[in-house]
């Protein structure tokens, strides 16, 4: 929590407020984002793992083999494939 002082006036804890409440929607954002395969959360040895494998050109079955999450939306490598092309930049 941000505290008043004589340095700091009423106007700059509002504004300090207001940048991490802001911070803190960008980075729920992005965390849902990073949810690659869909199963609620993202894991850095499913959705890490696929992310990494997609930027090194891998494709298909090879894309997604062992590391996708149990109960995952997307348990497909064309439906991983789409839904990182849809978030990615085109190179």
């Amino acid at each position: 929590m941000i505290q008043r002082t004589d340095r700091c006036p009423q106007r700059c804890i509002n504004i300090g407020q207001r940048l991490l409440s802001l911070k803190w929607a960008l980075w729920t954002d992005a965390d849902s984002q990073l949810d690659i395969d869909g199963d609620g959360e993202p894991k850095p040895l499913t959705d890490g793992l696929i992310l990494i494998r997609y930027l090194f050109g891998f494709s298909g079955d090879s894309l997604i083999s062992g590391a996708i999450g149990s109960g995952a939306e997307r348990d497909t490598a064309e439906e991983v494939e789409a839904y990182i092309q849809e978030r990615v930049p085109a190179q």
